[in-house]
This record gives structure tokens, sequence and C-alpha cells, in this order.
């Protein structure tokens, strides 16, 4: 498109805002810690239209839940909450209430692994060095699939399990998100360019 001398590679600021809230969580976790959380769980998040819409494919979802080794946190969206009432639900899903930025992010560091139609807790998952399961047929993220660190499952039930279950995954992530610096480059270079 001809853009090219007008394109900078500076990273993702989301990536920059989850580094800078971890070290905060992480300094003081009881404040964002959400209580009557089993030790080890997964984390589980569905809200798309792609899935609450569709009978079949929740009810694939929820059939997955309590085939898997842990709990299932489960924040719920007062809409999918709506939705839900009228499906069969396992003992293995615990529901919760929605919760806050900083609630999330601490619910996903202190989780085994993440499942979810999500696009940014897809993102959120991989830069907090946490495998995801993601309940869609694609991604936006291309880049978190390398070794496995997100799997895509769609509302397959047997793949859901498979895939949350996966034991022999690797620990590299391949780094496209930059430094946690993207901010203050892209500020350096509009400071720069637009004097």
């Amino acid at each position: 498109e001809g853009l090219s001398e007008n394109t900078y590679f500076v990273g993702d600021v989301m990536f920059d805002s989850v580094l800078f809230y971890k070290d905060k969580i992480l300094k003081k976790i009881s404040d964002y810690k959400i209580f009557n959380l089993p030790k080890e769980y997964y984390l589980a998040t569905i809200h798309r239209a792609e899935n609450t819409d569709f009978p079949d494919r929740l009810q694939s979802i929820l059939d997955a839940f309590p085939e898997l080794d842990k709990k299932v946190i489960l924040p719920l969206h007062p809409r999918t909450k709506n939705i839900i009432k009228n499906f069969k639900v396992s003992s293995n899903i615990k529901i919760i209430e929605p919760v806050s930025y900083l609630q999330m992010l601490a619910l996903v560091i202190n989780s085994s692994k993440v499942l979810t139609d999500s696009g940014g807790l897809q993102k959120e998952s991989y830069f907090l060095n946490k495998h995801c399961v993601t309940l869609r047929n694609e991604t936006e993220w291309l880049e978190t699939l390398s070794n496995d660190w997100n799997i895509i499952v769609g509302a397959d039930k047997n793949k859901i399990v498979q895939a949350t279950l996966k034991k022999d995954l690797q620990s590299s992530q391949f780094n496209a998100f930059g430094d946690g610096y993207s901010a203050n480059k892209i500020v350096k270079i509009l400071r720069e360019r637009y004097k």
C-alpha cells in the first residue's frame, strides 16, 4: 500500500498494559483474588454470539467442561447468564459474577489454562504464559498459535477436552508483541516526526 516508509514496528500497547498491571497484581495478589475458588482451575469465558446464539454450540462447550480434570471457573456476562439458564450446567462449572480487568488478570495468573472465545483474553493468556484453548473456529492472533500456546477448537466437545488435557506443551513463545515499551516508542516517533 506504499506505507512502508511511514510504518514502524513498536509492539503491542496491550502487552505494555498487561506487564504493568501484572507487576502490580503480583505485589499484592490478595487484593485481586476472588475467594472460594479451588486451588487449581481452568478459567473459561463464553460471550460471542457465534457460541451463545446457537444452542448446539453452547451445549457442546458446556458438555466438555465436566470431562476436564479441574474445576472450570466461568465469569458470566449478564447476557450469557440469561441464555445459559436454559442449559444443562455441570457441577464442575463454577459460575461467578463478571470481574474487573485486574481481577481477570489475577484469575488468568492463577489458572492452569484458559478456555475462551474472547479475542483479548487469548492475547492476555499468551502474555501471562498461560496456554489457551480458543472456543472459536479462527483467531486474529496467529502469533499465539506457535508451540500450541493457543489451540483453536471451535465448539467441538472432543477437541475442547483433548486440547485442554494436552500435557506435552513446549514453553518457548514467538515474541511478536514487543518488549513492553510500545507506548514509549510511539510517543518518541510522534515527537520526532511532528516537531
